[in-house]
C-alpha cells in the first residue's frame, strides 16, 4: 500500500530516493485538508490571480484547471491547483456564506439544516430567542411581525396557567414597553379587562364573575336600566325641600351607629353655589373636594342638594375586625331588614384622622373600592381622599330568606377617629355605580320631577 486509506497521503517507501519529496507532498495535503476552509462553493472557473493557500469547492461544470473536478476540493499550492475528492464526514467552512458544511455520501449539506431537521424534541431549555435575545425575565422572546399557532389536524388551544388565585395569568398589550391593556386572571380568579393611560395605574373596565358568569362594568358611571334608589331620602340626608333643595341635616334612619359613635353634619352641596359662579352659598372644603371628584367641571354650580355626614368613633370595642394585625371597631352600619335576593349599594367615604376599614359582613358580598375589588376587607387611608365604595350581594331564590344583612359596615381603629360618608344609594339588582356616581334619586323624589 503506497497511500493512506482515508486521505490518500503518500507513504515513504523503503529504500525510496528523495524521501523529502514524498514527505512534503503529504504535508501539503494535510495543510489543505486539516481545518478545511474555502472562499466559496459557487465558482466554476478558477480565479485569475489566486493566492497561495486559497481553496474552493468546485461547483458544477468546472472549467479550465478545474475541468472534471466538479464537487472536489481545490487548493492552490506551490503555484498549481491540487485536488481532493471529499469523503463522508468532512467539515468545511465557507467564508463568503459564513456557513459550515458537512459532506454526506455524495455532496455537501449545511450542517445547521441537518441538525434542526433531525431534532424532534427539545426539553428543558432555559432560554430561547427567535430573532431576539432571551433573558431571565423573558426566557422566551420573539421579535417578529406575525406569529402563527396552527392546528395539527383539529383543535388549537393556548393555555396560560398560574400557581394560585392571588397570582396572575394574563395577556398585556404595551405601547413602547408601557402597558395599556391587560386581560385575563389578574391577581384573582375572575376574568377581567383592564386599561391604563400610563402603564402603572390600571382600571378594571370589565369583570366576569367566575361563579355566576355575570358581567360587571366597575368604571361605569351609571346605574343600569331604570334604577331607583331604595333609600327614601335619595341618600341626601336632609329634611324637607322642594325636590332640589334640602334644609337641615338629618341622620338617616336606614343607618345606625355602634360603640357610642357620634354623628354630625359635614357640609352641604348647595344648588347655585358661589364656588362655581352662583350666589346661593359657599361649599365646605369636604363638599368641594367631593364635587370636583363626581361632577363635570361645567356642572358643579347646580344640582340636587345633599349633606355629607361626619362620624366620630366612640370608646366601645364591640364587633371588632382584625386587618393587618390591628383591631378596628364598628362605628357605622346599615340596618338589616327585608329585601330582595340581589342588591347593590354605593356611597363615597373619606377617612379624616386615621385609616378606617370597610368590612364585608357576610359571605356572598362583593366589595369594590374605586372600581377595584380588594382581596379582603378594604382599608381607606386618610390620604386617599373621597373613595367610591360599591357593595353587591347576590343569592339565589333558594338561598335567600327575604332578609337583607347589614350590608355596609365602617370600622375605626380608636376612639375619636373621624370619617365622612355621602350620597348613599341602595338599588335592587346588579348595577355598576362608578367613582363618579353622585346622588341617585328615589321614587319619592321622582314624583317631584317635571
Amino acid at each position: 500500500m503506497e497511500n493512506t486509506p482515508k486521505h490518500t497521503l503518500p507513504y515513504i517507501m523503503a529504500a525510496q530516493a528523495q524521501k523529502h519529496v514524498t514527505h512534503n507532498e503529504a504535508l501539503r495535503a494535510l495543510d489543505a485538508l486539516i481545518q478545511l476552509s474555502v472562499k466559496s462553493r459557487t465558482e466554476a472557473i478558477p480565479p485569475a490571480d489566486p493566492q497561495e493557500g486559497d481553496a474552493y469547492l468546485v461547483t458544477a461544470n468546472g472549467q479550465g484547471d478545474w475541468l472534471e473536478h466538479d464537487g472536489w476540493f481545490a487548493a492552490y499550492q506551490d503555484g498549481a491547483w491540487a485536488f481532493h475528492r471529499p469523503k463522508p464526514g468532512w467539515l468545511v467552512w465557507v467564508e463568503d456564506e459564513s456557513q459550515l458544511l458537512v459532506h454526506g455520501t455524495d455532496e455537501f449539506h449545511e450542517l445547521f439544516d441537518l441538525l434542526v431537521g433531525g431534532i424532534k424534541t427539545l426539553q428543558n431549555l432555559t432560554l430561547l430567542g427567535v430573532n431576539a435575545t432571551a433573558d431571565a425575565s423573558n426566557p422566551f422572546a420573539v421579535a417578529a411581525g406575525k406569529c402563527l399557532f396552527n392546528h395539527a389536524g383539529s383543535d388549537q388551544r393556548i393555555v396560560i396557567n398560574k400557581a394560585s388565585e392571588g397570582n396572575t395569568a394574563s395577556l398585556v398589550f404595551q405601547d413602547n414597553w408601557s402597558g395599556r391593556a391587560e386581560f385575563g386572571l389578574a391577581g384573582e380568579d375572575d376574568f377581567s379587562i383592564k386599561v391604563s393611560a400610563d402603564g402603572s395605574t390600571f382600571l378594571t373596565a370589565l369583570r366576569v364573575d367566575r361563579t355566576t358568569g355575570i358581567v360587571s362594568l366597575p368604571q361605569a358611571d351609571f346605574a343600569t336600566g331604570t334604577a331607583i334608589n331604595l333609600l327614601p331620602d335619595s341618600g341626601r340626608m336632609g329634611s324637607g325641600g322642594d325636590g332640589i333643595a334640602v334644609s337641615g341635616f338629618q341622620f338617616p334612619s336606614y343607618f345606625e351607629t355602634h360603640n357610642s359613635a357620634a354623628t354630625a353634619a359635614a357640609g352641604q352641596f348647595i344648588n347655585d353655589n358661589s364656588d362655581y359662579g352662583g350666589a346661593s352659598g359657599t361649599l365646605s372644603g369636604y363638599i368641594r373636594e367631593l364635587t370636583d371628584k363626581i361632577k363635570h367641571a361645567s356642572n358643579r354650580r347646580y344640582g340636587l342638594e345633599y349633606w355629607a355626614c361626619e362620624v366620630t368613633a366612640g370608646s366601645g370595642t364591640g364587633d371588632a375586625v382584625i386587618v393587618d394585625n390591628q383591631a378596628y371597631y364598628r362605628a357605622l352600619g346599615a340596618k338589616p331588614g327585608p329585601g330582595l335576593a340581589t342588591h347593590t349599594f354605593h356611597c363615597h367615604v373619606k377617612a379624616i384622622d386615621n385609616s378606617v376599614v370597610i368590612a364585608r359582613s357576610v359571605a356572598g358580598m362583593t366589595l369594590f373600592i374605586n372600581g377595584v375589588q380588594p382581596a379582603e376587607d378594604a382599608i381607606i387611608d386618610a390620604t386617599d381622599g373621597w373613595v367610591s365604595v360599591m357593595i353587591r350581594w347576590q343569592f339565589t331564590a333558594w338561598e335567600h330568606d327575604g332578609h337583607v344583612p347589614p350590608y355596609f359596615d365602617v370600622h375605626c381603629g380608636q376612639a375619636g377617629d373621624r370619617f365622612l360618608f355621602a350620597c348613599p344609594a341602595l338599588l335592587a339588582g346588579r348595577h355598576s355605580l362608578g367613582p363618579k356616581q353622585g346622588v341617585l334619586v328615589s321614587d319619592q323624589l321622582v314624583e317631584f320631577g317635571p
